[in-house]
C-alpha cells in the first residue's frame, strides 16, 4: 500500500513540475496592466464654519494645492498616515478618508466633509 501511495505522490509532483514551463511563468495567460493614475482631482471642504476652501491633486496625491477660503494657495506633499490620505506643510495638514477629514491649521483642528 505504502509503495502505491509513493508511486502516485512521484507521478503527481513531475507532472506538476511539467506542466509549468520557466521561461513562461504566466503559463500563456495574458495579463493586462491598469494603470490606477488619475488626471486632476479637486475636492471642496466643508467644515461647522462653513466653506473651508479646495484642494486639488494632478499626480495622485503626491503633491496638491490648497486654496483656503481667502485665496491663499499652500503648497503640500504626502505625509505618512495610517489609514487615509494626508498631505500637508509646515502650517498646514490635511488628512481625509472617503469623504471626511480633519485640517490642520496652526496647532487648531477644523473637521470637514469633502464635496
Amino acid at each position: 500500500m505504502k509503495k502505491i501511495l509513493l508511486a502516485f505522490a512521484v507521478v503527481g509532483i513531475f507532472t506538476g513540475c511539467e506542466s509549468m514551463n520557466i521561461n513562461n511563468p504566466t503559463n500563456g495567460v495574458e495579463t493586462q496592466v491598469i494603470s490606477n493614475v488619475l488626471g486632476s482631482q479637486v475636492f471642496n471642504l466643508k467644515g461647522s464654519l462653513g466653506y473651508l476652501g479646495k484642494i486639488e491633486t494632478t499626480d495622485n496625491w503626491e503633491k496638491a494645492v490648497f486654496v483656503d477660503k481667502h485665496g491663499k494657495k499652500s503648497n503640500l506633499e504626502r505625509m505618512v498616515s495610517g489609514d487615509g490620505i494626508k498631505v500637508g506643510n509646515k502650517e498646514l495638514n490635511i488628512h481625509f478618508k472617503g469623504t471626511e477629514g480633519i485640517l490642520e491649521e496652526n496647532g487648531h483642528e477644523f473637521p470637514f466633509n469633502l464635496y
